[in-house]
């Protein structure tokens, strides 16, 4: 089994951990989701390393794809890629927060603390709000993403109230009070509020 493990992955239907060796998935690799290489019709019983993966800070994994942030603070996603979702904007730089779901990410660039998203715009994932500022965090679900800004004002976007499947996952509480960490899920968004409430 594996040991040191910090921290862990677990996406739509593969894991992936990071490991002071690197990182090793198991799971479903039929785009290549596991090992970064060619994908395999039978999933990885195991954890396998992914190979020449090193200095990896920690891991987000969507749909069919895999994310690292890097201990240098680049980003790499590999995997399935219909829509661009592996494809890192070559304009990002480093990041300081990376999170994937669905067949989207989103990160926080270093420079500037703007939250940058690439990959399915069918729900308009990649649509972050003029009125969002600075981020400290960042969480995408299935067809949406919110994020927390530097004075714990939580902002949501994506799948929206014109969709016969919304469940009000974008809109968020008026009384929510200032957050501290967000997680987005399927078609609902969770966050804990200063002094530790959720």
């Amino acid at each position: 089994g594996l040991t040191g493990v910090s921290p862990l992955a677990a996406g739509g239907d593969h894991t992936c951990a990071v490991t002071a060796a690197g990182v090793s998935c198991w799971g479903d690799n039929d785009n290549g989701q596991c090992t970064a290489e060619a994908a395999t019709d039978d999933p990885i019983a195991a954890p396998t390393a992914v190979a020449g993966l090193t200095g990896v800070r920690a891991m987000a994994l969507g749909s069919k794809r895999s994310c690292a942030l890097m201990a240098d603070g680049s980003a790499k996603c590999w995997g399935y890629n219909n829509v661009d979702q592996t494809l890192v904007p070559a304009d990002l730089g480093n990041v300081i927060a990376l999170d994937a779901a669905g067949g989207f990410a989103c990160a926080i660039a270093e420079a500037n603390q703007n939250v940058i998203c690439w990959g399915d715009h069918w729900e308009g994932q990649l649509d972050v709000p003029s009125t969002l500022g600075p981020a400290v965090a960042v969480s995408t679900g299935s067809n949406h993403a919110c994020a927390i800004d530097t004075v714990g004002e939580v902002t949501c976007w994506g799948r929206g109230s014109s969709h016969p499947d919304y469940m009000g996952q974008l809109d968020v509480p008026t009384n929510l009070g200032e957050a501290t960490a967000i997680s987005a899920g399927y078609e609902h968004t969770c966050a804990i509020i200063d002094g530790g409430t959720v």
